[in-house]
């Protein structure tokens, strides 16, 4: 069907605009934004395209996308999440700790709440 073609290209040109990361901490700052960006577009853009496929073809646009966009998100989300768990240690605070490993799993642990808060609202 060409409007799955459509939303898949779309997610495709979206996805490939993002910076490429190595790093664990902006992998999941991209995804979040990716995520937020795709329920933006959830809201208002296919909106205007439901309205529009629903009258000439009777298709479920806005459905459609969610669907992909859920795929999409998904497969990215778990591949990073898992990665990034198993490499999490717990974090010990003490007067001699190492404070860029402190400083950098916390960054990861934010990071990952907001992934989380992102796929939420996606989700809703």
């Amino acid at each position: 069907m060409a409007a799955v073609a459509s939303l898949e290209d779309w997610y495709h040109f979206v996805h490939d605009k993002m910076p490429l990361e190595t790093s664990r901490t902006f992998k999941l700052k991209n995804i979040t934004e990716l995520a937020n960006y795709l329920s933006g577009d959830l809201k208002d853009a296919c909106i205007t395209n439901h309205k529009l496929f629903f009258e000439a073809l009777g298709i479920d646009y806005i459905r459609l996308a969610y669907e992909i966009y859920e795929r999409e998100l998904t497969g990215l989300a778990h591949e990073l999440t898992e990665t990034t768990c198993d490499k999490l240690k717990p974090v010990v605070f003490k007067a001699d700790a190492n404070n860029d490993y402190v400083n950098d799993t916390m960054a990861v642990g934010t990071g990952l709440f907001e992934l989380y808060l992102a796929l939420q609202h996606f989700a809703k």
